[in-house]
């Protein structure tokens, strides 16, 4: 019975998939004036190299009226991280997490997301990148 249903849900889900627009449209159509669902795998690193990057992916809609918001996903963690933030043009910023604790501003590049990030917990910066996924 878990196996019929499980298998139900992953149709459903890859349906859902099938049916969302391309990630391309969410970075090349900055004026667009129709919601846009994108999917993204990130990767968070340090500016001096001492750590290992923190890879996840990101769930996002960018909404026509420049707001963006979705979920964050870590690699290997069942979290689902809360996101919102906002594009002007290829300039975006993005607020992972409550109380804004990781906070990245960068640019749509060719469909990915490129800039840095801090982190308001310990006052750390980090390169940030989003590839369509």
């Amino acid at each position: 019975m878990n196996t019929k249903i499980y298998g139900g849900l992953a149709l459903v889900f890859a349906l859902a998939l099938g049916t969302a627009p391309a990630v391309s449209q969410a970075a090349s159509a900055y004026d667009s004036s129709q919601t846009l669902h994108a999917n993204y795998n990130t990767s968070i690193e340090s500016l001096f190299g001492f750590d290992y990057p923190w890879t996840g992916t990101l769930q996002l809609t960018y909404n026509s009226d420049g707001i963006i918001n979705g979920y964050y996903r870590p690699a290997g963690d069942m979290q689902f991280i809360p996101v919102t933030g906002g594009r002007d043009g290829r300039e975006i910023w993005l607020d992972i997490g409550n109380s804004a604790r990781l906070h990245v501003t960068g640019t749509l590049e060719n469909g990915a997301i490129v800039g840095s990030a801090f982190d308001s917990r310990d006052n750390h910066q980090y390169k940030f990148s989003a590839t369509p996924g």
